[in-house]
């Protein structure tokens, strides 16, 4: 963040009223592509930590796979099929996240558009099921 007065304009000569002139990259900004949940886990813990944690999860995953026949998240699909976050990176094994949460314009207020949340049929059943 630079403060400094713009060039040819003195501070005094500056009034009170105007802004002082930004130049340069903002000082808080947040680049989304750079966001590594993984790379940031090695940092804090270790690799080994981060990997060892990685491995005991896979035999979890595997050992439900046997006892119960439980098939990892999109059974077979290809890889890359599963939306990426911005934080998280979502796990084969992980459930299926399927729009049972959307938003539905319900009118206007003083010109603004107004929302509400409406939940699918399934996600309702679901919710039915674990309020039981």
């Amino acid at each position: 963040l630079n403060m400094m007065p713009t060039a040819g304009k003195s501070s005094a000569s500056q009034g009170a009223g105007e802004p002082l002139a930004v130049r340069g990259p903002p000082l808080l900004a947040v680049d989304a592509n750079k966001l590594r949940a993984d790379d940031e886990l090695r940092k804090i813990f270790g690799s080994k930590v981060v990997d060892a944690e990685r491995a005991a999860e896979e035999q979890q995953v595997h050992a439900a796979v046997r006892r119960r026949g439980v098939q990892p998240r999109g059974g077979g699909r290809r890889k890359g099929a599963t939306k990426k976050g911005y934080l998280v990176t979502p796990k084969e094994h992980w459930p299926r996240v399927e729009g049972g949460l959307s938003m539905e314009r319900c009118g206007t207020r003083s010109g603004q558009p107004l929302f509400r949340y409406t939940h699918s049929a399934v996600y309702s059943t679901v919710q039915e099921l674990f309020r039981d």
